[in-house]
């Protein structure tokens, strides 16, 4: 197949991201995921001349969690569009997606593999849930992975450290890629390059260091340092002490895996037998690894995706497929080249009489039924994570409205808030406010019985001064509107405003 029609390929394989992107072009999900909102928040004020801090908060501290790469990026919708400005951010966060799925494509086949191979490779990535979620979402993670893949393949010349320095700019994630790209470069011996990497990547690092040194909240609360500092909040939640660190290990290695599983469509269920069913196709993917790791042109490729994974093992949060992203294009090679692998296997299996023809039939017809097992999991996963989403969204948004009106109507524009939803409740109200890291820490939740503020929750809003506290069955549920019952018992709270769905209760006067 010629270059011509496997990039008309590729440009048709992004028509589903840009048909989702229409249905979001109001970007119902904005605060869904929580960091997406303060990204936005960010990139209004930096937008507007405030400086990079987060607005919404009530002490308003500078931001030294998330690097400003992308927050900026996303400032320039308020300048493309200022009438419009998050339908523009949308588009420009979409941007990244054809960079990702062609520096994949490239990538791949610049490492020798068939043309069909990396042109699937490819296809199935414009089309994979994790891509089309990543790019209806104002997150950094699209932004970064395309950045990182281009400083892979671009490794050898001298874009390359220049784009990784980006990359870091992006996700702090990023030094796991400046490393694979040192050690690639010193282990070559190119002292050029690796002078150049280190200046490209040292200079960027520095100086985002300094300015949170300079700039970061002095609080030490696990809030405050849930807003404000990545490493602290990482030792607060996973002490360094071994027996923490090895139990956090040995549940992130279970949550990769199941990550991996989902990102190649090969999770059969939740039962038992749907486990030793993924474990017995794991084997497949590996075996692809193992034979790509014998090509040159993807070691720096293989060396980031190991850093990376040992990363994840340590960090605080659930490795899922969004951390994955960076990696699916390695992933969805291995498992196309085991796949290759295994039919070669099976045909000489085949030609055998006897068992090893019985064997290979019934792996094959079990093999068989992977590609209509993938498409139906790529559809169903599609529909529920991006498209029911969006609706159920946009009910929520309009059953928060009236108690957002209330909020605007009845409270002065110092009031501040305890909610779990805080940046995207600023963007609707103007009014700022805060969360604890773990919502277990806000409520107290019995079977049967209506939701009390702990006392964690209240013990926080007076330490932080907080006026009230906003409910929403938002913040329970994902799927439904149940009607969230609030109690005040054990805490001098005050209920101001109260429907079936949503609550807003201050402190009373001591």
């Amino acid at each position: 197949m010629g270059k011509v029609p496997g990039w008309c390929i590729l440009a048709l394989a992004l028509l589903p991201s840009l048909h989702l992107l229409w249905q979001a072009r109001d970007l119902p999900t904005l605060g869904l995921y929580h960091d997406d909102a303060i990204y936005w928040n960010s990139a209004r004020t930096l937008a507007s001349g405030g400086g990079y801090t987060i607005a919404s908060l009530p002490w308003q501290p500078a931001q030294t969690k998330y690097p400003p790469l992308y927050p900026l990026y996303l400032s320039l919708a308020f300048f493309i569009a200022p009438a419009q400005p998050l339908t523009a951010a949308l588009w420009l966060n979409w941007l990244w997606l054809p960079a990702f799925v062609s520096a994949a494509y490239l990538l791949l086949l610049r490492a020798g593999l068939p043309r069909w191979a990396p042109l699937t490779a490819a296809v199935v990535l414009a089309c994979h849930p994790a891509s089309l979620l990543a790019a209806s979402r104002l997150m950094s993670d699209l932004m970064y992975a395309a950045l990182a893949l281009w400083s892979l393949l671009l490794a050898s010349r001298w874009p390359s450290p220049f784009l990784a320095a980006f990359a870091f700019l992006t996700r702090t994630a990023g030094l796991t890629l400046l490393a694979a790209l040192s050690v690639h470069s010193l282990r070559l011996r190119r002292w050029y390059h690796a002078t150049l990497l280190a200046a490209a990547s040292l200079v960027p690092l520095l100086l985002w260091a300094l300015w949170c040194r300079a700039h970061r909240h002095s609080g030490s609360s696990l809030a405050e340092l849930y807003y404000s500092d990545y490493l602290a909040f990482q030792w607060q939640v996973v002490p360094p002490a071994a027996e923490a660190i090895l139990r956090h290990v040995a549940g992130q290695l279970l949550y990769t895996f199941a990550a991996v599983s989902r990102a190649l469509f090969a999770t059969f269920g939740d039962g038992m037998a749907s486990v030793v069913a993924s474990f017995l196709f794991f084997p497949i993917p590996v075996a692809g690894l193992t034979v790509l790791a014998r090509r040159h042109f993807l070691r720096p490729y293989l060396l980031y995706a190991l850093l990376l994974l040992a990363l994840l093992c340590f960090w605080y949060y659930r490795v899922d497929e969004r951390a994955l992203l960076p990696l699916l294009p390695l992933l969805w090679a291995a498992l196309l080249e085991g796949l290759t692998l295994t039919a070669s296997s099976l045909t000489n299996a085949w030609r055998r009489a006897g068992l090893d023809r019985s064997l290979a039939l019934l792996i094959g017809l079990a093999l068989a039924t992977y590609p209509a097992f993938a498409l139906y999991h790529a559809f169903s996963t599609i529909h529920r994570d991006c498209y029911a989403v969006l609706d159920t969204e946009r009910s929520y948004n309009q059953a928060l409205a009236p108690a957002y009106a209330w909020v605007r109507d009845h409270t002065s524009p110092s009031t501040t808030f305890l909610t779990i939803n805080d940046p995207d409740f600023f963007l609707h109200t103007g009014r700022r406010a805060m969360r604890l890291p773990f919502i277990e820490d806000i409520y107290i939740q019995s079977p049967g019985a209506p939701l009390r503020l702990s006392p964690t929750g209240l013990a926080a809003m007076r330490q932080f001064r907080l006026d009230c506290l906003f409910l929403s069955a938002k913040h329970f549920a994902r799927t439904a509107h149940p009607a969230v019952r609030f109690s005040t018992a054990g805490a001098p709270l005050t209920i101001r405003f109260q429907s079936s769905t949503e609550t807003v209760a201050c402190l009373s006067a001591p």
